[in-house]
């Protein structure tokens, strides 16, 4: 008993050290949705998070693999500026922590700040209109700096999926029907051979 006892102090006494010195500072986009757009387009539904985060003058995030922007609206922080390229921006040799490799011939979608410093910790909404967006998984990266410690540089990356399709409801019906039946079927013969 008195060694579980040490034990916990011992394990209470870890999580709260650890925990006081964690600070995550990092710009990160998720997926949301994709719903229709105008005219046959659609718009591609993210967030961009930024997590203890101070962003001075060439931070960015960008996603790789996008394809040609038509418009995008984006409630992030005044000073960011939208830019396409087929290749980067992106922090040399972060792409290869994952198994991606940015494709030279699908244009990247770069958002770059170039306001005044500024620290925040706030997520925020970002829609791009495009007629094609994301064909298979993407990635993103990021540069940012830190506020604690202060001005630490820091960079992220992650994937971003794309959506998976459904039936229509229809579709969906009719395979339902289908799979009723069939388990009837099962169950019939079940039935006949136990008589």
């Amino acid at each position: 008993m008195k060694n579980l006892s040490k034990t916990i102090l011992a394990l209470l006494g870890a999580i709260m050290l650890l925990g006081s010195t964690a600070q995550a500072n990092t710009i990160t986009l998720m997926y949301v949705s994709t719903t229709p757009g105008l005219g046959g387009t659609f718009n591609w539904n993210y967030t961009v998070t930024f997590a203890n985060s101070r962003l001075v003058t060439a931070d960015f995030f960008t996603i790789n693999d996008f394809g040609p922007v038509n418009s995008s609206v984006f409630l992030l922080p005044p000073g960011f500026t939208p830019t396409q390229a087929l290749i980067g921006t992106n922090i040399p040799g972060l792409l290869a922590t994952l198994p991606y490799t940015d494709n030279p011939s699908v244009l990247n979608v770069t958002f770059t700040y170039g306001g005044p410093t500024l620290d925040l910790a706030l997520t925020f909404p970002l829609i791009l209109n495009s007629n094609f967006g994301l064909t298979s998984t993407g990635a993103y990266n990021s540069g940012d700096h830190s506020t604690s410690p202060p001005d630490l540089a820091s960079h992220a990356t992650g994937f971003l999926p794309v959506p998976n399709s459904i039936p229509d409801g229809g579709s969906a019906v009719t395979l339902l029907g289908i799979a009723l039946a069939g388990i009837e079927g099962v169950r019939r013969l079940i039935r006949a051979r136990k008589a």
